[in-house]
């Protein structure tokens, strides 16, 4: 009981506006972010990399590399939608469960939105005195992440050699 009293104390509030970018796909992964009110969204930023064999410029965000063996590659940078979260959400298992430190997704406000933010310190803490809800949290992240497997693959769809 003491840790979800000091987990509690920890927690900031923060309010975002719609179309807020709360974390940024990179950022450092230094909170979990607990939803209270609204709706966020989960984008990533994936990039394809297909052989080709043009020469030619490339327009838009494509960008051309050669690679050592002399093969060259076309990295299309697709923003992929992962998910939707509503109230009491949680984001940031994946990083968690993953060991990341940086985030590996960014976090919109797709309305009006109320969050709290945990640090990771205290968070983790609390898992470790309670393993029920590191159990949860677990398979939370879990199922995120065959989820975000299956929504990068039809993504990466999209970019066309």
């Amino acid at each position: 009981m003491d840790q979800l009293v000091k987990l509690a104390y920890t927690m900031t509030r923060q309010v975002y506006t719609e179309g807020s970018v709360i974390r940024q796909q990179g950022e450092r992964f230094d909170h979990f972010i607990l939803l209270d009110k609204g709706e966020l969204l989960v984008r990533q930023t994936i990039a394809t990399a297909l052989t080709s064999t043009i020469d030619s410029e490339i327009s838009g965000s494509i960008i051309i590399q050669k690679s050592k063996n002399g093969k060259r590659y076309k990295h299309c940078p697709i923003e992929v939608e992962i998910a939707e979260l509503k109230h009491y959400d949680l984001f940031g298992a994946v990083e968690y469960v993953s060991k990341t430190k940086k985030y590996r997704r960014q976090l919109i406000a797709k309305t009006a939105a109320e969050v709290y933010f945990i640090p990771i310190t205290v968070m983790d803490s609390f898992l470790k005195q309670e393993p029920k809800t590191a159990k949860m949290v677990y398979e939370l992240a879990r199922r995120r992440i065959k989820w975000e497997e299956v929504r990068r693959d039809f993504g990466e769809s999209f970019c066309i050699d």
